[in-house]
């Protein structure tokens, strides 16, 4: 976790040191090798691997650079000897401003804290990160009862504006908010699974999607989390929860107690309730701990069932057999678990259930789910009704919740969508609509499925063009993506004339957006791909989230970018630069973040990456209004730089490796060709060439490459099953 944390504070520009245990040959050892862990784990925990190397890397046997430090967060082994220790010898190095919190999943602050000076103490705190830490949206803070106020506002501040995390503050309870309710829904299921002798394909099947849980339901779950680590938390919670009545759900069943003997952990050992194989996922009979062929459950059509995430769960409730009735008690007992305590681990109801959201990815929390179901059948037949369920009855309520968007969408909105609200629009069509900015820019939203381009967004960009009379444009997609590129679908009914005018009217609206008269700055997020990547690029300036997914990937379907993306590359690129974007182009390359789209010339120095969602639009309105303000006449495209002979060659002998190593097809090999045409020119010449000789070529090589058949039948899989067809 230590490793995960310093990847994601350097990817956020901070200056991070890295303490680790040594040897007496190298002393900073132990962190040289948190780093070659941090680099080859899946998913990766760095954006790109040269922020490895900007990670200082310290010892434990000198702490005196924590005299500089703003924020010590201590992430060693999940023991309180172990953490106290080093929080004394922490204690006499920092600063007296300097804020000092334990990354744990569960250990009191008050027993760390305890001993420590009261000023530290009061500049101390839990922040236990969600694993993996880059990618779980969830940050508990656990203030203790001497924590100053403005040390929680800091840190919180930090971790929702800067990282974008989503911020609950924890009661200083065992295992938190989060670990308490999902260990304890996870124990609860385990249990169900031992008195009712259930196979394990059946536990997941009912306690998955059904439930209102991701897919991982409760036992795949559990092998990503490790066994070992489950039995660590569990006991955590059965240690310290001496007076809880559900204190014995905490203890682990036989079954699994058996599995840790064995030593089936999880992933991590190779297997745990699940083994992958060559053959396929075998699964774990829990009778004679031998991995067998798993059979898909049917729950008498339950798992069947399709919709929204609440028909699912009203199904399972509503259900009159027996998988009904298991799944019910099993609701019942992690509702009313939250509603016995729910006061006594967090402020409110609606923290527990964004804990549970963010940090095991429930479809809805405990409070939201008996809203849902109602209250008065989870508390019908309980000889106690919880104190927070009797105090919402003698408000007069029968749910938690108002009806408002926390409850009917399951989260509160991530994005400031208050720029384009579609109430305001001006124009607006199937694809796009256009809303009004600040100082008379306008915002062209792309609105289709996936937000996916075809005529309605250039009849779009024509309006805003032509009718508009805007001093700026913000280019968006309707959240969460920017665009998955153009409609495929659209395009495989096009032919002929029809395509070729569809091609030259997509090449005019991205030109047009390029050569505007005004600035403009795109706001990019989820997918940037194909056409909604070149609209990206026609851009002045992008805005752009860490976790950006961004690629001119029309390989994929054996087709190139025919909207500029090609001429910007020409224009842009040069050398081994222009070498790296040929091959990224050849390959359908799409990067896995933002800062793997810089790297590869998709986003410049100049274009600001973000972690918080709800700065997205926000930032890209104040960053047009400021280009709006120091604006100038966009200066006439100079010729494109003919392209040296070597490094054609250079594009043509990685092409053949590729077909060598087996890498590339045929036609592969044959769409690198033409790509290589289109960058480079005619072979025969070595003069600079116009911006719209590239565009035409563009246009050509697209056709050329739709009329074959071998595209075709790509086209056609990547519609029918949403994968490439290697062909």
């Amino acid at each position: 976790m230590g490793v995960q944390i310093a990847a994601l504070l350097v990817a956020a520009g901070r200056r991070v040191q890295l303490f680790d245990l040594a040897d007496p040959s190298d002393s900073v050892s132990g962190a040289r090798s948190g780093i070659k862990l941090g680099l080859s784990a899946r998913p990766p925990v760095f954006y790109v691997p040269e922020m490895a190397d900007q990670i200082e890397l310290r010892s434990f046997d000198d702490l005196s650079a924590l005299a500089d430090a703003d924020w010590v967060i201590e992430a060693v082994v999940e023991e309180l000897s172990i953490k106290r220790e080093l929080l004394a010898r922490v204690e006499a190095e920092v600063s007296g401003h300097a804020v000092v919190s334990s990354n744990t999943s569960g250990l009191s602050m008050a027993q760390l804290a305890a001993g420590r000076r009261a000023d530290f103490s009061r500049r101390f705190l839990g922040v236990h990160f969600f694993n993996p830490p880059r990618h779980m949206r969830l940050v508990e803070v656990i203030p203790t009862a001497v924590t100053d106020r403005a040390a929680v506002e800091q840190v919180t501040d930090f971790l929702q504006g800067t990282l974008g995390k989503g911020v609950v503050v924890a009661r200083d309870t065992p295992n938190f908010i989060a670990n308490r309710l999902g260990v304890f829904a996870i124990l609860s299921m385990l249990h169900l699974m031992e008195r009712e002798a259930l196979s394990v394909p059946l536990v997941d099947a009912l306690s998955g999607p059904l439930m209102g849980r991701p897919k991982s339901a409760t036992l795949r779950l559990c092998d990503i989390i490790g066994l070992d680590t489950l039995a660590r938390v569990s006991q955590t919670a059965y240690d310290a929860l001496v007076d809880d009545p559900w204190r014995n759900v905490f203890s682990l069943p036989s079954g699994v107690e058996r599995m840790l003997n064995n030593g089936l952990l999880g992933a991590k050992s190779g297997g745990g309730f699940y083994r992958k194989t060559a053959e396929g996922i075998y699964v774990l009979n829990m009778d004679t701990l031998e991995y067998e062929v798993g059979e898909s459950p049917t729950l008498d059509g339950l798992a069947e069932q399709k919709g929204r995430p609440h028909d699912l769960v009203r199904a399972l409730w509503d259900e009159g057999g027996r998988w009904g009735e298991l799944g019910r008690a099993h609701l019942k007992e992690v509702l009313l678990y939250a509603a016995w305590h729910g006061n006594q681990i967090a402020r409110e109801a609606a923290d527990i259930d964004r804990a549970m959201r963010w940090g095991f990815n429930w479809d809805f929390g405990p409070f939201q789910l008996g809203d849902m179901v109602g209250w008065e059948h989870v508390i019908e037949g309980e000889p106690r009704v919880p104190q927070q369920i009797t105090d919402m009855q003698a408000r007069g309520h029968k749910t938690f919740y108002d009806g408002s968007a926390e409850t009917a969408s399951g989260d509160r909105p991530q994005v400031d969508a208050s720029f384009i609200d579609r109430k305001s629009a001006i124009y607006e069509n199937e694809e796009a609509y256009v809303c009004p900015l600040p100082q008379g820019a306008v915002a062209l939203v792309f609105c289709g499925k996936v937000n996916t381009l075809g005529r309605g967004v250039i009849q779009a960009v024509r309006w805003i063009m032509d009718e508009a009379d805007a001093n700026g444009l913000m280019l968006c997609g309707l959240p969460p993506h920017f665009s998955a590129g153009a409609n495929l679908q659209f395009i495989r009914g096009l032919e002929g004339e029809d395509l070729a005018d569809f091609l030259v009217d997509f090449q005019q609206a991205v030109e047009s957006v390029r050569r505007a008269p005004f600035p403009v700055v795109a706001a990019l997020s989820g997918l940037c791909l194909g056409g909604g990547c070149e609209f990206a690029l026609a851009a002045d300036r992008r805005i752009v989230m860490a976790e950006v997914r961004m690629g001119l990937v029309e390989a994929g379907v054996g087709l190139l970018p025919a909207g500029g993306g090609i001429a910007h590359m020409a224009r842009t690129q040069c050398g081994k630069n222009l070498c790296a974007g040929h091959q990224a182009i050849a390959a359908g390359v799409m990067c896995d973040n933002a800062f793997e789209a810089r790297g590869r010339g998709l986003l410049g120095d100049d274009d600001v990456i973000l972690f918080s969602q709800a700065q997205l639009l926000p930032t890209a309105v104040e960053e047009l209004c400021s280009q709006m303000e120091s604006w100038k006449e966009r200066p006439a495209d100079g010729l494109i730089p003919a392209v040296e002979a070597e490094v054609r060659s250079a594009m043509d002998q990685w092409i053949a490796d590729q077909v060598e190593e087996g890498c590339f097809t045929d036609h592969d090999a044959f769409l690198g060709r033409v790509l290589t045409g289109v960058l480079c020119g005619d072979p025969e010449g070595a003069t600079a060439r116009r911006n719209e000789d590239v565009l035409a070529l563009e246009r050509q090589a697209f056709i050329r490459l739709y009329e074959s058949e071998q595209t075709k039948l790509r086209i056609d899989h990547m519609l029918k099953t949403g994968k490439r067809l290697k062909n």
